[in-house]
């Protein structure tokens, strides 16, 4: 009986844990098109994440991309004429593919959605549960082991009791380009 008990009180705490803007619609976020000529020729729109722990105790993470390239010290992903991503992620090789509102391969299983003015991410990566919603004042949820809850500071800044959270250029955006921008946010915010 006590196991049942356990259960019912996670659920109840899990169902409690929702994203704000989980009443409204959602809607698939489409992934940027391959651009024309060859991988690194017309690099596009680029932006930067970068995470820093509160207590400076770790290394700031960070990411950078272009309609190219996603890079990081954990992520080093490249896409080919194709449209197929494939590269290194936290050290492990990968192979990924992308639909509308969806990216998926080699433990990789993510939905991109928008929910109102929120934008969420949610699935697996290699094991680790994500789900977390970016917004013009807000980002809050998890990527792993890390749980945040971040107000807006200014621009492209975000900050809470577990760190900051800082977007430089194309990030910053609404319309940021998919999948590179969920990439470099989930090198910078997956632990």
């Amino acid at each position: 009986m006590k196991t049942a008990a356990s259960l019912l009180l996670v659920l109840l705490v899990a169902g409690c844990a929702t994203l704000d803007s989980a009443s409204q619609p959602t809607v698939p976020v489409p992934m940027s098109a391959v651009p024309p000529g060859k991988p690194g020729q017309y690099p596009g729109p680029g932006g930067e994440v970068l995470w820093a722990d509160i207590g400076q105790a770790q290394t700031p993470r960070r990411a950078r991309f272009d309609a190219w390239l996603v890079d990081g010290p954990d992520v080093k992903i490249a896409r080919r004429p194709d449209g197929m991503w494939t590269g290194t992620f936290f050290g492990r090789p990968v192979t990924l593919s992308t639909s509308l509102g969806q990216i998926v391969g080699s433990g990789i299983d993510l939905a991109i959605e928008r929910h109102g003015a929120g934008t969420w991410v949610t699935g697996m990566v290699f094991d680790a549960p994500v789900r977390f919603e970016l917004t013009i004042t807000r980002v809050k949820g998890g990527a792993g082991r890390n749980t945040f809850d971040l107000s807006r500071q200014g621009t492209g800044q975000y900050d809470g009791p577990a760190g900051m959270l800082t977007l430089k250029g194309s990030a910053i955006t609404n319309d940021a380009p998919m999948p590179q921008t969920a990439l470099a946010l989930l090198a910078a915010l997956l632990r």
